[in-house]
């Protein structure tokens, strides 16, 4: 993985995200989103973790781009999963589900690309 890749990568998510963090309150009236969210339980915060150790060997074994957007993708799928089963009312899940749909859709992009 190089390090241009890494930053190019950022910079599309980080803006793409912001984009549709303003549509998201303007137009579909959602909550903005929250800075920092906590794990919604034991079980959450277990799954992640998991989640991160995996994903960080994965991305040194692999060494390449596509398994860091899998890695980002699965991370936004697990909290959008369990924000969506137990907080509903809250609308954060929408969020959540976006970025993993954005990455997974840069991971597919990169794949072909390189």
């Amino acid at each position: 993985m190089d390090f241009t890749q890494l930053l190019i990568f950022s910079a599309v998510f980080i803006l793409l995200s912001l984009m549709f963090q303003v549509f998201a309150v303007k137009v579909l009236n959602l909550p903005k989103p929250v800075k920092k969210q906590k794990p919604i339980n034991g079980t959450h915060r277990l799954i992640e973790i998991t989640l991160l150790i995996t994903g960080i060997a994965a991305v040194n074994f692999f060494n390449e781009m596509y398994v860091f957007a899998g890695v980002v993708f699965m991370l936004f799928c697990c909290s959008g999963l369990m924000e969506w089963r137990h907080r509903r009312e809250e609308k954060q899940y929408v969020y959540d589900s976006f970025y993993a749909g954005l990455s997974a859709a840069l991971g597919v992009l990169i794949f072909f690309i390189s």
